[in-house]
């Protein structure tokens, strides 16, 4: 990763960013940038990928949440180990949702 992420952006995202931030955030974005324009499928892969699985999925759109792992603390995660646990109790959790 460049300096600008983990100077910058990264530092900005752990003091803002929520699980509340990213849900309230994916159904108005996908409504007005998918659903207008047709497309019924998305990929995502962000902080709090089951915030964006519960959010995509309450307004109909099919999608695959990706995880990330980084070693950077946020109020999501405090190491790539801590990342992947999530991401991957997050895939669990949406693994039969259909």
């Amino acid at each position: 990763m460049d300096a600008g992420s983990t100077k910058r952006i990264w530092p900005l995202e752990a003091a803002l960013v929520s699980d509340q931030f990213v849900y309230d955030g994916q159904p108005g974005l996908q409504r007005s940038r998918c659903c207008v324009r047709g497309t019924t499928c998305c990929s995502d892969m962000y902080f709090y990928p089951e915030e964006s699985a519960r959010a995509l999925r309450d307004v109909g759109m099919r999608a695959v949440v990706g995880i990330i792992a980084i070693e950077f603390p946020t109020a999501y995660a405090t190491d790539a180990e801590d990342y992947l646990r999530k991401g991957l109790s997050a895939r669990d959790m949406f693994a039969t949702t259909r």
